[in-house]
């Protein structure tokens, strides 16, 4: 994590982290930020109070799902009803990452347009190609970034329509 915004409007940033990436990355970040501190104070707050236990549902959901399915299969040692479990977790875990994915992006991208207001369409395009290139993200966090963070032609063209 390069830089964090609290509830409280606080910019906490990495500076170690932020060392070895270029200047245009650690604006970007700090821009960013301050882009979470715009909202209102009780917006950030009822963001906050929705996000906690929803991402907490989201962390946890697939391990639950999967072992509700193999504990099924090995009580029942029906493929049918492992299968109807299998697809019901699917279910749950999709109803639970989806209203995470989308108060995320409605967080995460108003930082974003924010930070595109201030540097232009050009510059956010190249600063975005260039954390994207320098991440060094396992599979899992790769996966947890996409859901967290809306992709930047979708930023782009909000920001058209807006």
């Amino acid at each position: 994590m390069l830089g964090h915004c609290t509830p409280f409007n606080t910019i906490l940033m990495n500076r170690k982290a932020l060392q070895e990436l270029s200047e245009d990355v650690s604006n970007y970040v700090f821009l960013h930020e301050l882009g979470h501190t715009q909202p209102h104070f009780l917006l950030r707050v009822f963001f906050y109070i929705l996000m906690v236990p929803i991402g907490l549902f989201a962390l946890f959901s697939p391990f639950v799902a999967i072992g509700q399915t193999v504990g099924t299969l090995i009580r029942t040692g029906s493929l049918y009803l492992t299968a109807v479990n299998l697809v019901a977790g699917f279910i749950v875990i999709l109803l639970v990452v989806l209203p995470f994915t989308v108060l995320s992006w409605i967080d995460e991208g108003y930082a974003e347009l924010f930070y595109l207001n201030r540097v232009g369409e050009q510059e956010y395009l190249r600063v975005s190609q260039e954390i994207s290139e320098t991440a060094d993200r396992s599979r899992l966090r790769s996966i947890f970034h996409k859901l967290r963070y809306p992709p930047p032609s979708l930023v782009i063209w909000i920001s058209k329509k807006i």
